[in-house]
């Protein structure tokens, strides 16, 4: 629904003029995903659309030259039932599971509250459970460690973090695993924090000349500076 502006002020040079009527305005964009997101929810497309989220995060940490493995579901056992992992990328003995959400977006703070306390939430308790799954295979089945190019359970570190199409509550922890955007996870992969500098600094053209200063990976890229990356939420500081 257009959002309702009570007696708008416009700006016309040096002059202010406030209108003595209400009047109505919304965003193309929002306005375009809600309805696809949330009121045609039953399109037979909309699984597809979700697939291809998944599929270019993943495709993004490939180029990195992770080992990466899109929407494996494990079996069930008595110990637990995960059902499908959205994604398993391993490098260097580091294996990220990541549970990628897409949504609507949320238009009031009301839903965006419901959306954590929902949502989110429930998004921990699946990661917590992915996790046990992934590390109860390391330890028990040759076929997947071989699979993910692992040798030994005993040298893996196993971290989980929920991806979501939305911004809201970025970099909070929800049952101990950590929320982040997809549009984060991109830029930090294809190391571009400087596309967020402000352009009215007038320093996005000096930082562009010299990627010594920008690159959010001085040392080298490997998972671990990844890591360190997106929980010390580096992008943002650059």
């Amino acid at each position: 629904m257009p959002q309702l502006t009570e007696r708008p002020i416009f700006k016309i040079g040096h002059y202010s003029v406030q209108l003595p009527w209400m009047m109505a305005g919304q965003l193309t964009s929002v306005n375009v995903i809600n309805t696809l997101r949330r009121f045609a929810n039953k399109r037979p497309e909309l699984q597809s659309e979700t697939s291809r989220i998944e599929t270019r995060l993943g495709a993004q940490f490939k180029q990195r030259g992770f080992t990466v493995i899109e929407g494996y579901e494990p079996k069930r056992t008595d110990n637990f039932n995960s059902g499908e992992i959205d994604l398993i990328c391993v490098l260097n003995n580091i294996v990220l599971v990541i549970e990628v959400k897409s949504a609507h977006r949320r238009t009031s703070k009301r839903e965006a509250i419901r959306y954590k306390h929902n949502t989110l939430r429930k998004a921990g308790q699946q990661i917590k459970t992915k996790i046990e799954a992934v590390n109860s295979l390391l330890e028990t089945d040759e076929s997947f460690r071989a699979l993910l190019g692992i040798k030994s359970p005993m040298d893996c570190n196993v971290i989980g973090w929920i991806a979501d199409t939305s911004l809201e509550y970025d970099h909070e922890y929800f049952n101990g695993y950590l929320k982040v955007s997809v549009e984060e996870l991109h830029i930090a992969l294809r190391d571009e924090a400087e596309i967020l500098v402000d352009l009215v600094e007038g320093t996005r053209q000096s930082k562009q000349h010299d990627k010594a200063k920008t690159t959010l990976y001085p040392n080298g890229f490997s998972c671990r500076t990844l890591v360190d990356v997106i929980q010390k939420s580096k992008i943002w500081s650059m």
